[in-house]
């Protein structure tokens, strides 16, 4: 399910987001808390088709994710993306965003990803 959690999701369920064009974006353990706000305040308006959740592993780390295909209907030219990194940058996470959201092998509108769906 779409949406902001503060407890870790499970990989094979992300994967089934990214698969839908969706991104996560998941904070380890040692993230600060005013980083992790920013995160929020972030996911609060890039709700559609976006996870937002702890992987405590990840220290202090921040991933952002996802899955994209040249086409939805030839999935085996996929390729998936990772970002790491240890601060909150809008324009970064914005340009990822723009660059990636949507293009995963099974596209679904991103108007019908909406958190709780």
């Amino acid at each position: 399910v779409w949406g902001s959690y503060s407890e870790s999701l499970l990989p094979a369920q992300v994967i089934h987001n990214l698969e839908h064009g969706g991104i996560f974006m998941q904070y380890g353990e040692d993230v600060p808390q005013a980083t992790i706000d920013e995160l929020r305040g972030f996911y609060d308006s890039h709700q559609n088709g976006t996870l937002l959740a702890p992987l405590p592993g990840l220290g202090d780390k921040i991933a952002l994710g996802v899955w994209t295909t040249s086409s939805p209907t030839k999935p085996d030219t996929g390729t998936a993306y990772l970002a790491k990194c240890t601060a909150f940058d809008e324009r970064a996470y914005s340009a990822f965003f723009d660059a990636y959201q949507g293009k995963g092998p099974e596209r679904f509108p991103m108007d019908s990803l909406q958190p709780g769906s």
